[in-house]
């Protein structure tokens, strides 16, 4: 007999984490083809932030996510900062991690 979720469990904790992954794998290339379009007169600086899980936390990062960047404004730096940073969304203090 299958054992039935506890009334404490949420939602998140119901799904497995294959199916977690299947979901976040399709948005991510979904993400990825709407970059693509973008052509080449594009101006602008776009980038994603994603939930990652790290150990048991949830961080939001830039890092490994796509962007786009026009390289005539100075928005490589501002890239570069954001990708060093992963903002702790488990926590409601908001606290900041350099990674």
């Amino acid at each position: 007999m299958a054992d039935s979720p506890s009334s404490s469990s949420s939602p998140a904790d119901l799904l497995s984490d294959t199916l977690l992954e299947n979901f976040q794998t399709v948005v991510e290339e979904k993400i990825r083809r709407t970059f693509d379009i973008l052509d080449d007169s594009f101006i602008g600086f776009i980038q994603f932030w994603a939930p990652v899980k790290i150990g048991p936390r949830w961080l939001l990062t830039a890092s490994d996510q796509p962007f786009r960047i026009d390289y005539e404004k100075n928005t490589k730096r501002y890239r570069l900062h954001c990708v060093k940073y992963k903002y702790d969304i488990d926590d409601v203090t908001n606290k900041v991690e350099d990674e």
